[in-house]
């Protein structure tokens, strides 16, 4: 078997592995083959794609602790500044993870005017600010 044989049923593995989002392995078969611009750009898409996938699933686990947060409101009708608060944080977790810090903390100053008292969403304010590098 040739040497180029080898690097283009390698290539095409590595393709295979993209399309069907098994990006760990794509990138592995990538790594093989000589380093190119295509090669590197390949690499850096299926990190990317990667992180994505991640970074959605937290989303989703968040989403359902906020779902469940939001049913036991309903259900129990108590504590409901509490659920509140604990809603807002996750949400407000969302944003950051999608880098939108400003939404986060405009989100965060509303819930604010709902529970003044709460230091909980004080803080969250506070650490926002900071992440966005204002520390007014």
């Amino acid at each position: 078997m040739n040497q180029y044989y080898r690097m283009s049923s390698a290539y095409d593995i590595a393709i295979r592995m993209y399309c069907e989002k098994k990006y760990d392995d794509a990138i592995r078969f990538f790594q093989k083959l000589p380093k190119s611009d295509e090669i590197k750009y390949n690499i850096a898409t299926c990190h990317k794609e990667k992180n994505t996938v991640d970074s959605l699933t937290l989303s989703c686990r968040l989403y359902e602790k906020l779902l469940t947060t939001c049913a036991k409101n309903v259900q129990l009708r108590k504590n409901v500044e509490t659920n509140y608060i604990s809603a807002n944080t996750l949400i407000s977790k969302i944003y950051v993870d999608q880098c939108d810090y400003e939404k986060a903390i405009r989100m965060s100053i509303d819930a604010l005017k709902f529970v003044p008292q709460s230091s909980v969403l004080a803080y969250n304010i506070g650490h926002l600010y900071k992440c966005i590098g204002n520390t007014r």
